[in-house]
């Protein structure tokens, strides 16, 4: 990574609720990949937001949605 953790934090647009991990997530169809940090955070639900590790730029925000049938899944 470019950017520090300490960095990528202040980029997130949700707050945090844990200390950020590095995370390679699919992108471009899964034509690559995208070093980032990851953040769980908590705002009316549980979301995932990642910040690119390089750019410092928010790449992705996944909602966490349980289903007492199938677990949980993102979207």
């Amino acid at each position: 990574p470019t950017i520090a953790e300490s960095d990528a934090r202040q980029n997130l647009s949700i707050a945090p609720i844990a200390e950020g991990r590095l995370a390679l997530i699919p992108e471009g169809g899964g034509q690559k990949e995208t070093l980032c940090y990851e953040y769980q955070c908590e705002h009316d639900g549980t979301y995932f937001v990642y910040i690119d590790a390089m750019t410092g730029a928010e790449t992705e925000i996944l909602y966490v949605i349980d289903d007492v049938d199938q677990g949980q899944s993102l979207m």
